[in-house]
């Protein structure tokens, strides 16, 4: 099993390391464009995933059960969605106390990143029943937290606006954090309980085709308004996804993790993470000189997300946190020369 309790250590703090998380984490099963894992949690957590993204609706054809789900959402009230469920949450939630609370994984942590959902109350109180006592207590800035610190917890972080409905509605939040995106403008604040990022996947819906290309124009967008503003704190999201609803998201995936040649280490750096790293540095500095080796440990992103998440490229993404700065420059050399 990958631990980053081993790989880092237990000192180093969350927004100093490299972690996989997954996209759509709970889409296990349906049609070829809907369809974003092979893995369920308990099997994505032992791959190497620590950041899952979920997004629970009630299947309002099978008893109103709030199950994960990928596609756009209809009024909650309808509890319904145009698209098609996955997971159930209560499997999800069984499976994230299971991996904390036995054996090696618990020096290990899990973050549930709960947004674009409905029946916040309903996903509270799943979360207390189902984690219990393995729910991150307290209000802490998770972002600045070690892994020691972290480790055996389940992270549950809601959007502010969850989180707000949730309580409203008398849903206990006791050990329930916030997340926020800062991509829009806001301030990063060392005060803040739960994490703050900066970053976006996701496509036009009205663009069904080309999505490689327009998933790496949206990260290049994103890394280069985040140079040099963010808080060193702020963790780096970057997504290297494609998924759409027209095409097989799993032959579009495959494409970007292509050729295996390649050294590990180049074959990361041409998937995405290069162009993530060159758009976050300032632009004085060379990604394939020597020199600036140091400076892209500096600006890697601290979440790579990923679909269809499995041993070997959580291992690559994981293997960032010990690469040398020699040999990325030289991965970035590589990059630069097929380009020539």
């Amino acid at each position: 099993m990958l631990k980053y309790s081993e790989i880092c250590g237990a000192d180093a703090k969350l927004h100093e390391i490299v972690v996989v998380g997954t996209h759509d984490a709970g889409i296990t099963g349906g049609a070829a464009n809907v369809r974003t894992q092979d893995l369920d949690i308990y099997g994505q957590a032992s791959a190497g995933v620590r950041v899952f993204d979920i997004r629970i609706a009630a299947d309002r054809k099978h008893g109103d059960r709030l199950k994960t789900y990928h596609g756009a959402k209809i009024a909650p009230e309808k509890k319904s969605i145009r698209g098609a469920f996955g997971e159930a949450l209560n499997h999800i939630l069984i499976d994230a106390e299971s991996f904390v609370s036995k054996g090696e994984g618990t020096a290990e942590f899990l973050i549930l990143k709960f947004d674009k959902c409905s029946n916040w109350a309903g996903i509270a109180d799943a979360c207390q029943f189902h984690i219990g006592t393995r729910l991150l207590a307290g209000e802490p800035n998770v972002n600045r937290m070690t892994l020691g610190d972290l480790a055996g917890h389940v992270v549950v972080v809601f959007s502010d606006e969850g989180w707000k409905e949730a309580r409203a509605q008398g849903a206990n939040v006791k050990g329930i954090h916030k997340f926020a995106n800062l991509k829009n403008g806001a301030d990063y604040n060392d005060e803040m309980d739960g994490i703050q990022y900066y970053g976006k996947g996701g496509t036009s819906i009205w663009k069904p085709f080309g999505k490689i290309g327009q998933n790496k124009a949206t990260q290049k967008k994103l890394m280069r308004k985040a140079a040099g503003s963010m808080d060193p704190e702020v963790l780096g999201m970057m997504y290297w996804t494609s998924t759409g609803i027209f095409e097989s998201i799993r032959d579009r995936d495959a494409r970007m993790w292509k050729d295996k040649r390649k050294p590990a280490l180049q074959r990361l750096w041409n998937q995405g993470l290069g162009q993530a790293v060159v758009d976050a540095m300032p632009g004085h500095l060379d990604p394939a000189d020597y020199a600036a080796g140091p400076e892209i440990k500096r600006f890697m992103p601290n979440i790579v997300m990923i679909d269809f998440a499995n041993e070997e490229r959580c291992e690559l993404i994981a293997g960032l946190n010990t690469a040398a700065a020699t040999a990325l420059t030289q991965a970035a050399q590589g990059a630069q020369r097929e380009e020539i």
